[in-house]
C-alpha cells in the first residue's frame, strides 16, 4: 500500500478523530508509537525464513542486513507499535 492509498482509505472514515491500531505481537490490538521512514529490502525474506506467518518479507537495511542480496531497495513509511 503507498501513502496515497493509506490517505485515501483513511478519508473515507466519517470520524477523523478515531484512534489507529496495529495488531499486538501475540494478540490484541496496539497504539502506533510513531510514523518513521525507513530504507528496506523488498521481498527480503521470501523464501528465506522458510516464509513463516510471523516473519515479514521485507527487511529495514541497517548493520545486520545481508547487502550481498539484490533486492530492490524502497523507501518506505513505517508504524511502529
Amino acid at each position: 500500500m503507498t501513502v496515497k492509498e493509506l490517505i485515501a482509505e483513511l478519508q473515507k472514515f466519517e470520524n477523523q478523530d478515531l484512534l489507529v491500531v496495529v495488531d499486538g505481537y501475540e494478540g490484541g490490538l496496539d497504539d502506533i508509537t510513531k510514523v518513521k521512514r525507513v530504507k528496506m529490502l523488498k521481498n527480503f525474506n521470501t523464501g528465506r525464513k522458510g516464509d513463516v506467518f510471523y516473519w515479514g518479507i521485507h527487511e529495514e537495511i541497517d548493520d545486520r542486513t545481508d547487502y550481498d542480496r539484490s533486492n530492490e531497495r524502497v523507501d518506505a513509511v513505517y508504524l511502529p507499535r
